[in-house]
């Protein structure tokens, strides 16, 4: 199932063609995680995919380690007539995979580490810059992302 979905999400944010494409660094403050994110623009709609990595610090001495997030939805980009700037908005799914809980086991409702979940983002590409976030809304996660669009 794991390497299904890892499949899925390297066909889509890799398809071939002739259009832009932006390259982010992300930061999750949520669990201090960070990776990458890699957009790719056909005419107005486009497609994205993401990986994060990063480790929950709970309580103390409570940690969940390896928390990788997968992430890949179409994105679909605004035209600002007053300035050179577009306006991005996202749509798109992630999968989780939690490592080991060290120290002492802490109850938690079950839909947070369930692992599939839905996110939606905003952002603005402004002369080859591009930055942005995304939030999710069942795990109360924000991902921001920066980066690069050529």
């Amino acid at each position: 199932m794991k390497l299904f979905l890892l499949s899925i999400f390297l066909l889509c944010s890799l398809i071939v063609s002739g259009q832009n494409s932006t390259v982010c660094l992300l930061y999750s403050p949520t669990d201090k995680g960070i990776g990458f994110r890699y957009d790719k623009q056909i005419n107005n709609v486009g497609i994205y995919g993401s990986a994060c990595r990063g480790s929950y610090w709970v309580s103390d001495g409570v940690r969940i380690n390896n928390h990788v997030k997968l992430s890949t939805g179409f994105v679909k980009y605004v035209p600002n007539m007053i300035e050179k700037v577009i306006n991005v908005f996202s749509l798109g799914v992630s999968f989780h995979s939690y490592g080991t809980v060290k120290g002492e086991y802490i109850p938690t409702p079950d839909h947070l580490f369930f692992p599939v979940s839905v996110e939606a983002g905003v952002g603005f590409l402004i002369n080859h810059f591009n930055i942005g976030w995304c939030y999710d809304p069942l795990k109360k996660e924000v991902v921001v992302n920066s980066g690069y669009y050529f």
